[in-house]
């Protein structure tokens, strides 16, 4: 008979590390960085939260970061899948509070966070390794 697995102990939410600014109250620099933001291939829907809440206090650093994040993840030949994969992947190194959550939303990405169906075959991680 396999050993029990311990009971996972909850997630204690962290405070944020830096203020949330409400959106009603964002000055005209603000509001024209979550607008390029929103713009974007990230959507409209896109909330004051992870790393672009702290993109909204320095809006000149954060518009050319938020530029630079959307080049590497929506602009390169690597695949969506593999793209995604490798964001979750580094976040886990990291160990990054972000990332997985927000993933988590997307469709190749499951609720618990994970990247379904990584199994090998013609353009998997696995498959561009070996090519290399």
């Amino acid at each position: 008979m396999p050993a029990k697995k311990p009971a996972r102990k909850p997630v204690k939410k962290m405070p944020p590390r830096v203020s949330i600014l409400a959106e009603d109250k964002l000055t005209p620099a603000q509001r024209a960085l979550l607008d390029s933001i929103r713009s974007g291939p990230r959507g409209g829907s896109t909330t004051i939260r992870g790393p672009f809440a702290v993109f909204l206090h320095a809006p000149a650093f954060g518009e050319l970061a938020q530029q630079l994040g959307g080049h590497c993840r929506f602009k390169t030949a690597v695949a969506p899948r593999l793209s995604e994969f490798a964001i979750l992947a580094t976040a886990k190194l990291w160990r990054a509070q972000y990332p997985r959550p927000a993933q988590g939303t997307r469709p190749e990405i499951g609720p618990e966070g994970r990247a379904r169906d990584l199994r090998f075959r013609p353009g998997t991680l696995q498959d561009a390794a070996r090519q290399r």
